[in-house]
């Protein structure tokens, strides 16, 4: 008989994401952008990959695209305290500071 493997895609995500942190730790955002993305791929409803895109994006000072995976993270799990943290850590680098305060105060009420 033929075993039919199947592939946690939540994991593979999860493990794409690993990897893109540590790309951009260690200074290949390229790398780490096109990880990420994997792992989106791999998973399109992980709120954390799309938090990691946005800051690698942020990085890249492209800031369209940071502010888009900032608030689609956040759209995914309105909870995710991390998500709004860093958004709110990006929204002061646009010096929109009252947005950054409505942020950090979402994430200290989750």
């Amino acid at each position: 008989t033929v075993q039919k493997q199947t592939v946690d895609k939540v994991k593979l995500s999860e493990t794409y994401v690993d990897l893109a942190i540590e790309y951009q730790q260690r200074g290949a955002p390229q790398v780490a952008l096109d990880r990420i993305n994997l792992a989106i791929q791999a998973n399109p409803d992980s709120p954390k990959a799309y938090m990691i895109r946005a800051m690698i994006y942020q990085n890249l000072n492209q800031i369209k695209d940071a502010e888009k995976d900032f608030k689609k993270a956040i759209r995914l799990d309105n909870s995710y305290s991390e998500a709004y943290v860093n958004y709110a850590v990006f929204l002061c680098d646009q010096k929109r500071f009252d947005e950054a305060i409505k942020n950090f105060d979402t994430a200290l009420e989750n």
